[in-house]
């Protein structure tokens, strides 16, 4: 029987603002500059997260980032993901 932790990956708080600021900025250079981390360390992170998860998150291009209609419709922001 599957499991709450087999069904919803352990993301950490660094992964989910890597996310979003990607999410938030469409651009991986300018997520970087704003979490104050390389351009490469985030584009790890966010392959990481994409491998727990199982999906893509972005469609990239070398000019641009894009969301899938789901996550472009939605409403977290990174103001969300700093909330205790």
């Amino acid at each position: 029987m599957a499991t709450e932790r087999d069904i919803v990956p352990d993301l950490n708080s660094n992964e989910l603002r890597a996310v979003v600021a990607v999410a938030e900025y469409r651009s991986f250079v300018a997520a970087a500059a704003s979490l104050k981390i390389s351009q490469p360390a985030l584009t790890r992170r966010i392959k990481q997260v994409e491998q727990e998860l199982r999906v893509t998150l972005f469609s990239r291009s070398t000019r641009h980032v894009s969301l899938p209609k789901p996550a472009r419709d939605s409403r977290v922001t990174r103001s969300d993901c700093s909330k205790t």
